[in-house]
C-alpha cells in the first residue's frame, strides 16, 4: 500500500470510530432525555392534581367577599344604632 492510501485509511478508520463515538453519546443523551421529561411529566401530574381542589375550593369562595362587605356594612349599622365608635385597625 502507498503512504497516501494508508492515510487515507487511518483518517476513514478514525472518522468512523468518531462517528460511532457520536451515536453511542446521542443514544445516552436520548435516554437522560426521555428520563427527564418523564420526570418533568410526573410532576406536572402532581401539581395538576393538588391545584384541581384549590381551584374548586377558590370557586366556593367567590361570593364571600361581597358578604363580608355587607357584614361589614351592617355592623357600621349597629355601631351608629348604639353610638359605638368604630375602632378600625391599620
Amino acid at each position: 500500500m502507498r503512504p497516501l492510501e494508508e492515510r487515507m485509511d487511518r483518517g476513514f478508520a478514525a472518522l468512523a470510530e468518531d462517528i460511532s463515538d457520536s451515536r453511542t453519546e446521542l443514544v445516552e443523551f436520548k435516554a437522560k432525555t426521555s428520563e427527564n421529561f418523564a420526570a418533568i411529566e410526573g410532576q406536572l401530574r402532581d401539581i395538576h392534581q393538588r391545584l384541581t381542589p384549590l381551584e374548586t375550593a377558590a370557586e366556593n369562595t367567590k361570593g364571600f367577599t361581597k358578604e363580608i362587605d355587607h357584614l361589614f356594612d351592617r355592623l357600621g349599622s349597629v355601631e351608629k344604632h348604639l353610638g359605638i365608635k368604630p375602632k378600625m385597625a391599620a
